[in-house]
């Protein structure tokens, strides 16, 4: 399992990554599909830099360019302030009978009024559990899931950033 931890430290398997002695681009691009868990102190600039060596992935793959979203987390300043980035799966039937499974993100807070106006300073929630709105499992039944660091990339170039510009949620 990969953990990544404030001061863009990165740990595998319990133990501090060697950035000196590896190329951060394969590592990253070489575990977007492990299992990542995200320390409670990390916050969402810290994040973004830990990316900056698959950048050139992100712009590829993203409909949101690397620089664009390092740019309105860093500097953006929300509306209303909040505490936290929550990322979590929901599960639906589309209309044609097939079962979908969605990555997405909401930004929330402990309180009712949040902490920090700055996007950078939110703290990153992984909610493993999936939100079933349309009652897909039996009732009663929680299901869980791993995130992934594709899954995480995919959710703030698709999803947040893309959010922070349409929904007007700056300043």
């Amino acid at each position: 399992m990969i953990e990544i931890k404030a001061n863009k430290s990165i740990w595998v398997d319990g133990e501090p990554l060697n950035s000196s002695s590896i190329s951060m681009r394969d590592f990253l691009i070489s575990s977007l599909n492990c299992p990542v868990k995200i320390h409670e102190d990390l916050i969402l600039s810290d994040l973004i830099h830990i990316l900056y060596d698959i950048k050139d992935f992100i712009n590829l793959y993203c409909c949101e360019e690397y620089e664009v979203g390092r740019a309105l987390i860093s500097a953006g300043r929300l509306i209303d302030s909040k505490d936290y980035l929550k990322i979590f799966k929901t599960i639906e039937i589309t209309t044609a009978n097939v079962l979908k499974i969605n990555t997405q993100s909401s930004m929330e807070s402990w309180d009712e009024n949040g902490k920090t106006q700055n996007i950078g300073n939110l703290k990153i929630i992984l909610d493993k559990k999936i939100v079933d709105n349309e009652s897909v499992l039996a009732k009663n039944q929680d299901i869980i899931c791993d995130f992934t660091l594709f899954d995480i990339i995919e959710v703030l170039y698709e999803d947040f950033v893309y959010s922070l510009k349409k929904d007007n949620l700056l300043f």
